[in-house]
């Protein structure tokens, strides 16, 4: 790192650019932790903020060697399994890194409902269009529904940039599940109790939730 690091831009391209040339140097790879604090839980903008934060206070604890600790994860794995989901192999898991070492790591569960009617494929960058039913258990562990698109926007589809719909529009876990869906298929996205904001019964538990996605065009493509 330099002695004087500029200030981190805070724009996706930059972002990507970083990623690449500086904290990546193979494809595939995110930034998963900065100095042992999980970033998986923010968008692009939240870990330029974190790797700037980093940076500062390096900068400040040792002028002459700052020093920042960058955990880099590989997901082409998981989005391979993605794009694999069939009868036969149904579910892909993915493991997010705990926000802190008293935490237990959680697994988000992408399982395909539905086979695909077209071939045309979700990829990052893209503007996708999905409907979705959002389900939580209630407390005899039975499945309820208490969100759907239609709900949200007041139409029964919703559209965002796959990988890259600002942070709190919709649920992160889009970004994860719909990765290498093909129009007309049905996943369920299951995200634990730990990374979901329903809580329930009488001490207020996390609990998880369940969205059930159908993936209906790509870039308006229907087919």
């Amino acid at each position: 790192m330099e002695k004087n690091p500029p200030y981190l831009s805070a724009t996706y391209d930059d972002y990507l650019e970083l990623v690449s040339s500086n904290m990546a140097g193979q494809p595939g790879l995110s930034i998963s932790a900065v100095n042992k604090v999980s970033s998986e839980r923010t968008n692009a903008r939240g870990v330029l903020m974190m790797l700037n934060d980093a940076a500062q206070a390096a900068q400040a604890q040792s002028p002459t060697n700052p020093f920042v600790t960058i955990t880099l994860k590989s997901s082409s794995g998981f989005n391979d399994k993605l794009a694999a989901l069939s009868p036969e192999s149904p579910s892909a898991t993915t493991n997010i890194s705990p926000v802190s070492s008293s935490d237990e790591e959680q697994n988000v569960i992408v399982t395909q409902l539905r086979q695909p009617q077209f071939s045309t494929t979700a990829k990052n960058g893209d503007l996708v269009e999905i409907s979705y039913t959002a389900y939580a258990k209630d407390d005899k562990g039975a499945l309820f529904s208490y969100d759907t698109s239609k709900k949200q926007t007041g139409d029964a589809t919703i559209l965002f940039v796959l990988g890259k719909q600002p942070f709190g529009q919709f649920p992160p876990a889009f970004n994860i599940g719909v990765l290498n869906q093909k129009i007309g298929e049905v996943r369920r996205i299951e995200v634990p109790g730990r990374l979901s904001y329903v809580k329930g019964g009488k001490e207020k538990e996390e609990r998880a939730v369940f969205y059930d996605v159908k993936l209906v065009s790509v870039n308006s493509i229907y087919n």
